[in-house]
């Protein structure tokens, strides 16, 4: 379905960002593999400081096969897109133990239109990459939980989890939220355990991956010189607005991503100055639907905790991973970008397929079966989607149309 979905993507362009990180980047024309792992090599020298070293690489390799032919470069993307698809539906499998709820979901998630800026724009790769390694160190960290349970040795798979997870962050930085999103996972699934004693026998599986975090962390710092390069005025204008203001247009923002994630009619590649205007009074529509899709978020992982865990884990992942990028802790690049809810949206995705499973009385796994009142939904939305996505995926083919696309 990932595939299909984004086979019309493949005669696609470089264009916008694409320009700059892969066209007009000597380190990825050169493939100067020892100045993307030691220099801020993600846009080359003509923008802002960034560091994702393993995205970089991947586009120098693509560069040494086929040089700018862009045929090359996205056939990597939808192949990854897929991938990302599969390990998703393997990590759902096996943490909800509902295989027709991870079906859902990695459905939802593969043909979902939000998610054309990653797959379709050649620099959403490090969107890929990062979710891809995202859910493959969580699925080396269930496979070390199988280990011990069966009396093997855990080791070498805690190993892979922290490796994938660096890996991860190398392809792009919002990797990081990985180990809240398995404490979460973790808390949900004790049971009646202490949290005293989960929190002591999780230990030092959780301190290796905060010292992975922390290794990469430092890397990074090394390499930019700081850990957060300022935001300029052009693509995050939260930078230049005041303290109370700048609070509440992020969470007008949350609104904004809520809807393109529900609803995904109205998508853009741009919501940099002035597309999205600042909140300055607290009756603004935008600030309150904002808070009630905090309010609603909050309320729904409440009542689903006990009742349906899946719904609740997936409003986990995607409230935990979504943190990263709301700048509502600390500023990032940009104001909004579809892009960087491809990895929130696994969770949605996952709290969506869940809550259908649960409309259709399908929720626990030893009663029901795979009923049309369960089918019928999913593969409707399902359907909906990929018709969407495939319309979108249009919008990113030249330069011309993705430009017209912007000016309307």
């Amino acid at each position: 379905m990932a595939a299909a979905v984004y086979a019309n993507s493949l005669g696609g362009g470089l264009l916008y960002d694409d320009v700059n990180a892969i066209r007009n980047n000597p380190f990825v024309r050169t493939g100067d593999v020892v100045g993307i792992l030691t220099e801020p090599s993600w846009w080359g020298v003509v923008r802002g400081p960034l560091w994702r070293p393993l995205t970089t690489l991947t586009f120098a390799l693509d560069h040494a096969l086929h040089g700018l032919e862009p045929f090359g470069y996205h056939v990597v993307n939808v192949a990854l897109h897929a991938a990302v698809s599969m390990l998703v539906l393997a990590v759902f499998a096996a943490v909800t133990a509902a295989p027709r709820i991870a079906l859902a979901s990695a459905l939802l998630f593969a043909t979902h239109p939000v998610h054309t800026e990653a797959v379709a724009n050649l620099v959403g790769r490090a969107e890929l990459l990062a979710a891809g390694g995202f859910f493959l160190a969580w699925r080396a960290w269930i496979a070390a939980d199988a280990a011990t349970a069966r009396g093997a040795a855990a080791l070498p798979w805690v190993i892979a989890t922290a490796a994938a997870y660096f890996l991860a962050m190398c392809g792009k930085e919002n990797a990081v939220a990985l180990p809240a999103v398995l404490a979460f996972a973790d808390v949900l699934a004790r049971k009646d355990e202490p949290l005293a004693a989960l929190g002591q026998r999780r230990a030092p599986r959780y301190a290796a991956l905060v010292a992975t975090a922390i290794v990469f962390v430092a890397c990074r710092g090394a390499v930019l010189g700081a850990l957060t390069p300022a935001p300029d005025l052009l693509d995050n204008p939260l930078a230049t607005l005041a303290p109370g203001s700048r609070l509440m247009t992020a969470i007008a923002v949350i609104g904004l991503y809520a809807l393109r994630v529900c609803f995904p009619l109205w998508l853009s590649a741009d919501y940099s100055f002035d597309q999205i205007t600042p909140v300055t009074s607290v009756l603004d529509p935008r600030w309150l639907g904002g808070l009630a899709v905090l309010a609603a978020a909050a309320i729904f992982t409440r009542w689903a905790w006990r009742r349906l865990p899946a719904m609740a884990l997936g409003l986990g992942v995607l409230g935990l991973t979504f943190a990263v990028v709301a700048n509502l802790f600390f500023l990032i690049g940009t104001i909004m970008g579809e892009r960087l809810v491809y990895l929130p949206s696994a969770g949605f995705c996952l709290a969506a397929g869940a809550g259908l499973a649960y409309a259709a009385g399908a929720a626990d796994e030893r009663r029901g079966t795979w009923s049309l009142a369960f089918v019928v939904p999913v593969g409707l939305v399902v359907a909906l989607f990929g018709v969407r996505t495939v319309a979108r995926n249009a919008v990113w083919h030249d330069p011309i149309g993705f430009f017209t696309a912007m000016v309307a």
